[in-house]
Formats: structure tokens, C-alpha cells, sequence
């Protein structure tokens, strides 16, 4: 009797997203159409994009869904923040050398200028709202009277570590390495009232501050050590306590500063400053200025902007928007179906006359399902050499249904990862007996998804 083997296709299914955002602030600053900021009452032109995009999926088809704007507001703020700024982007460095330099105008072309001098050793520098000068070592922070090249420095903690920064807020954060009855793993907060004494802001149980406590947007971001380098991520409320953290991936090797100047997060290793891009998972990185050690190796950073405060809010109109007038509520539920601008004010929280107003576009589009669920497939291998095609088209007209395939496309892969693409889903070649076939139906305006699996 004559037996043949069988070829079978099971399917499994990965949805795609409710919500979705399709450019970031990195993608953004890649246009640069003219645009009118305004200072100080004075309409000025700036170079900076416009063109911020946000797409979500509605689940019931209606085109009106409730929104949260949070992230379009951190976005939009980090992205336009430095053209608030007059000065050009600088930062500030101590170093290995007891120095305290300044490096000017870091994206173009930097100058490096020596500001202090130190008769001893300096871990980390900050600069408050005041642009008064920070230190710490190990045992205690000092200010740093920049009046002369010596910068005779005044005790201010007998606390010190390796980490400072300050917040928007002029609340200071530290690090406490050389006391025994202190935590490593905390960060400690000392508010600005007179006679304030310093507390644990949070304590992250291990590991221990790789260098600085930075705002950026309305998030702080930390470089810490766990076994290896990492961001971390804060959520904090209205006050800058903490809420939450997540740790987003590795950052390079000794990472000893973080500094945010005018919408970009740096990082300072003893070797080089970088570019932190947060717009990929994990971040990625962009070499902006190499050390030649002729003041010794870099450590901590500061940003001459950072402790600058902004606010952004949300308005129906830019006659609204320019007015500061009827801000919109977060989260909003939108007006117009489908799709709508809505429009971004963002301003120094201490010069309300400082603003700009970002036009944001915001898509809803309808959620895809799956009409049918599709049958595993089956066939006989009748030549018997271990191959034999598969049309999947039609379980493509199977999962669809009657949506619009203008709207939707069914995408096929052997990984669940959907690394590579079964690029000729006509005709499939199945090299083994039993194959597993990811599919993912994907709206066409949407490029972020959640998942989740049925097995058949």
C-alpha cells in the first residue's frame, strides 16, 4: 500500500494597535518650514516643523474617541522648547582635572571655556534657576562663587556623591556615597526653602546613581548602575515626586553625566558627549564631541537651560492657543470625527510673553477585526520531496471580510516577531510537515501595535 506525508499550516493571529503615534520629536526636527514665535510680544521666525502627526484606532467606528494628550503635550514641548531659548545650546562639565568647563554652542561648533579652577576634587556640577554653580564629591556639595577662575566654593551638604541636579523647581538631587548612614541605592532631594534639610526621594533598593536626575519634558530621566549603564525613565507629578519608573535599555559604558539643553537629552562619558534619541527602543546614540583630555576626563553635566521651566496646553484654535484661553481638558475626547488639529502652546513658565504654538493633526481610524477565522490548511505531498506551495490569499479574504482592503492589509510570517515577511503569500513554499503561520492585520495609517494570540 502506497502511504504519501502531509503538509499541515496551523495559523495564529497578532492584531493591530488601539492607538498609535506616527512621528516623534526626532522625526520632526527633519522638516524645517518657517514658523512665527513669540518673545517677549515680538513675532520672530524660527525654523522649526510643524507637521506633528498622531494616529489612533477606534474601536467602535464612530471616529470620536477620548484621548490622552499627555504625551502630545511632552512631545511637542521637548521638540520646540530651545527655540524659546536665545542663548545658544551650552553645557557645563567638571572633570577629572578639578575643572568646571563650559562648552559653547555644542552642535555647531563647540568652544570649550575653562570657568573655574577647583583646590579639590569635583564628581558632578549643577546650575540652578539662578545659574548659580554646583559641586559634589563624595562627602559634601559646595557652591561655587564663579567670580574669579578659583571659584572659591561655600559649603552647603555635608552629603555628596557622584550625581547632582537640579529641577525645574530648584529642588536639588544628590547622591550619598560617603556616608555610612546614608542609602547607595537612594536619591535624596534637597527643597529650596531656607533651613530645608535633605530627604530620600526614592530609593530604587539597588544599584546606585550613575551620574544626574534630569528633567526632560515632563518626565525626569536618571543614568544609573545596575550592572551595566541604563536610562531610567521617572514619571513624577506636579511637584517632581516620583510615581513610577521603567527602565528604557543601556546607555554607553560609564555614563558619568546627563545634561537636557534646549529639546535634546546628552550623555557624558569620560571619553565623548552623545546624542540620547528617545525615539527608539531601546535609545539610540549619536557621538556629538570627542574629549582630547587636555582637561583631563569628562564627568558630570548640567545643561545652562535645564533648570528652565515650561508648561504646554492644548486649544481647538490658534486664536485660542495665542490668547491662553479655554485650554483643553486632559484627557479630551475630540470634537470632529475622524480627523482634527488641534494646537500646542508651550511657554517659560517664568516669561509668559515666551510662547509658540505647534499645530497638531490627529487621525482616528477604525480598529480592524477578524470577519472569519481562518482554517488551518492542509494538503498531501505528491511528488514526496518534502515541499509543496500554499496559496494563502484566500484566508486572506476570509479574515477581512468586508473591510475596506484600502484601509487594511494581512500580513504573513513564520516569526511572531514578523522579522521577515512571506513576501509571495500566493504561493507559500512549506518545506516541513507542520509550519506555524503568524498573521497581522495592520490598519495602513498605523505602525505601532499591541498583540495578543489565538491558536488554531
Amino acid at each position: 500500500m502506497n502511504t504519501k506525508s502531509f503538509h499541515r499550516i496551523f495559523f495564529l493571529l497578532l492584531l493591530s494597535s488601539f492607538s498609535s503615534f506616527s512621528q516623534t520629536p526626532e522625526d520632526a526636527k527633519k522638516k524645517y518650514p518657517i514658523r512665527n514665535v513669540i518673545k517677549n510680544n515680538k513675532t520672530v521666525s524660527t525654523l522649526i516643523n510643524t507637521d506633528f502627526n498622531y494616529n489612533f484606532c477606534d474601536d467602535d467606528g464612530d471616529g470620536i474617541m477620548t484621548i490622552d494628550l499627555t504625551t502630545i503635550l511632552d512631545e511637542v514641548q521637548v521638540a520646540v522648547s530651545g527655540d524659546l531659548q536665545v542663548d545658544d545650546p551650552k553645557l557645563l562639565i567638571g572633570t577629572s582635572e578639578d575643572k568646571i568647563l563650559q562648552i559653547d554652542n555644542i552642535l555647531l561648533n563647540p568652544i570649550t571655556t575653562i570657568i573655574c579652577e577647583l583646590s579639590e576634587n569635583t564628581y558632578d556640577v549643577a546650575m540652578n534657576a539662578n545659574n548659580e554653580f554646583f559641586t559634589t564629591e563624595f562627602n559634601s556639595i559646595k557652591k561655587a562663587n564663579i567670580a574669579t577662575t578659583t571659584c572659591n566654593l561655600t559649603s552647603v551638604l555635608d552629603l555628596g556623591g557622584n550625581s547632582l541636579s537640579f529641577d525645574t523647581q530648584d529642588n536639588l538631587y544628590f547622591n550619598a556615597l560617603g556616608s555610612s548612614s546614608a542609602s547607595s541605592t537612594a536619591v535624596y532631594r534637597l527643597n529650596p526653602e531656607p533651613g530645608a534639610t535633605p530627604y530620600i526621594w526614592h530609593d530604587f533598593n539597588s544599584g546606585t546613581a550613575g551620574g544626574d536626575f534630569v528633567i526632560f519634558g515632563n518626565f525626569m530621566y536618571i543614568a544609573w548602575k545596575f550592572n551595566e549603564d541604563v536610562l531610567l525613565k521617572v514619571t513624577i507629578d506636579d511637584d517632581v515626586n516620583y510615581i513610577s519608573h521603567e527602565v528604557l535599555g543601556p546607555l554607553k559604558f560609564n555614563t558619568f553625566g546627563l545634561a537636557s539643553e534646549q529639546g535634546i537629552l546628552y550623555g557624558i562619558t569620560e571619553d565623548e558627549i552623545y546624542k540620547i534619541n528617545l525615539a527608539t527602543s531601546p535609545p539610540s546614540f549619536e557621538t556629538i564631541l570627542l574629549n582630547d583630555y587636555t582637561h583631563g576626563a569628562w564627568f558630570g553635566s548640567a545643561g545652562f537651560s535645564e533648570a528652565i521651566a515650561f508648561s504646554s496646553s492644548a486649544y481647538i484654535s490658534q486664536l485660542d492657543a495665542d490668547n491662553n484661553d479655554n485650554p483643553l481638558p486632559n484627557p479630551w475626547v475630540n470634537t470632529v470625527p475622524g480627523e482634527q488639529t488641534i494646537y500646542i502652546r508651550t511657554e517659560e513658565v517664568s516669561e509668559d510673553s515666551n510662547y509658540t504654538v505647534t499645530p497638531v493633526t490627529i487621525t482616528i481610524s477604525p480598529t480592524p477585526s477578524v470577519a472569519t477565522t481562518p482554517p488551518n490548511m492542509e494538503t498531501c505531498d505528491f511528488d514526496g520531496n518534502g515541499t509543496e506551495l500554499f496559496d494563502l490569499t484566500p484566508q486572506t479574504n476570509l479574515i477581512l471580510g468586508t473591510q475596506d482592503s484600502t484601509l487594511f492589509e494581512v500580513i504573513y510570517s513564520t516569526e511572531n516577531t514578523f522579522t521577515n515577511l512571506i513576501a509571495t503569500p500566493q504561493s507559500y513554499l512549506c518545506t516541513s510537515p507542520l509550519e506555524t503561520i503568524f498573521f497581522k492585520i495592520i490598519n495602513i495609517t498605523v505602525t505601532y501595535y499591541w498583540i495578543f494570540d489565538i491558536e488554531r
